[in-house]
């Protein structure tokens, strides 16, 4: 019986260091089980690798290229062409002469001479010198000799809009020949066919791609250059439009060189913040300036012209292109076209690109003021 006792007693102590020893186990392995029933698992480690984590996205925001605007670039092209005059004298109808061809040929016919050139432009410009009516006005009276009237059909007006003439000038000596009511009746034939004009009381704004341009339209001998006001006007423009440009009517007929009085006009406009300034009136071409870094051409000469048979035979399509950045200008450049007025016998109204080198070459010259004359 006592020996039974002992080993009870041995069978118990056995069964209790047993269990103590299973608990000890459990409770260390414990220690660094994770609780998964939390989520988490925080230790000084995983703290190590979010602060890590932290550094390395901040230092990628930094690799990140910041986009920053682009600048908005922007190239205006103008192609300018002397007198265009659309008519005959005082109307009379004659065979050969302007508008008897007007109506035996399209009216794309006058300017496809140099219609590659005109689809390039931005804005093609020219002068309109003659009126543009289909009702039976009385010329003004002139007090000179000899003095001249020119005027056709009104439906005529549409050979600048075909041709990709975006605006023309109206000031000048024969937009008047008719009074009023012919200068009314030419602004409604253009209006019309959608060609925008300018004159002395009406400068406009043309646009493209956001950039604007002020068109100031003038002869030199109206109030409104007379009186300095024209200066005002490109200065208050200035404000409000990109590029400011003058095309203007001054000078005496047939010469080669601008007069006195045409280069301070042109000066004046320089000074008052024109970007370009382009001249007619004379019939024939005179040459370019460049005063305080701003381009003058005194005279285009004639282009598509009714006024007689036989012009002096030498022309030009000028181009200029302004490029711009966020509406200022960052260059400027120029190209000269040399034309000849007619290829035939006489007149036939529409101005080609000259191909013989020669002439060409005389035209270029000149214009750039190494020859006295272009022929």
């Amino acid at each position: 019986m006592r020996k039974l006792c002992i080993l009870y007693t041995l069978i118990f102590l056995m069964i209790a260091l047993l269990v103590s020893g299973v608990f000890f186990i459990f409770r260390n392995s414990s220690d660094s089980i994770p609780i998964h029933n939390t989520g988490h698992t925080i230790s000084e480690s995983s703290e190590t690798q979010t602060e890590a984590t932290i550094v390395e996205t901040a230092a990628s925001a930094e690799r990140i290229p910041i986009e920053t605007e682009q600048p908005h670039k922007a190239e205006i092209v103008f192609n300018f062409m002397g007198d265009c005059t659309l008519g005959n004298y005082k109307g009379e109808y004659t065979e050969g002469r302007f508008s008897a061809t007007a109506d035996a040929v399209e009216p794309e016919y006058f300017f496809e001479g140099v219609k590659d050139i005109l689809d390039k432009g931005t804005f093609n410009i020219t002068n309109c010198e003659g009126v543009l009516t289909d009702n039976p006005l009385e010329e003004i009276y002139k007090d000179y000799d000899p003095a001249y009237w020119f005027k056709s059909s009104a439906k005529n007006a549409q050979i600048f809009s075909v041709s990709g003439i975006d605006a023309v000038g109206l000031a000048n000596n024969h937009i008047g020949d008719y009074g009023q009511d012919g200068i009314d009746d030419t602004k409604s034939a253009l209006e019309q066919y959608g060609v925008k004009w300018s004159d002395n009381d009406t400068p406009i704004v043309l646009e493209s791609d956001g950039i604007k341009v002020a068109l100031f339209c003038v002869e030199t001998w109206d109030d409104v250059v007379t009186s300095g006001e024209l200066l005002n006007q490109i200065q208050e423009y200035s404000e409000t439009t990109d590029l400011q440009v003058v095309f203007f009517h001054c000078g005496t007929e047939y010469i080669h060189y601008p007069d006195a009085h045409k280069i301070e006009y042109a000066h004046q406009f320089v000074d008052a913040g024109a970007d370009l300034v382009v001249g007619s009136h004379p019939h024939v071409l005179q040459p370019i300036e460049v005063y305080n870094d701003v381009t003058i051409v005194y005279s285009l000469g004639n282009f598509v012209y009714g006024g007689n048979t036989h012009p002096e035979n030498r022309t030009i399509v000028y181009t200029h292109k302004f490029t711009l950045e966020n509406k200022k200008i960052v260059d400027s450049s120029n190209e000269i076209h040399p034309c000849y007025i007619f290829t035939g016998e006489m007149n036939a109204f529409q101005p080609t690109l000259i191909e013989d080198e020669t002439d060409k070459q005389i035209v270029l010259d000149f214009m750039n003021g190494l020859l006295d004359s272009p022929l």
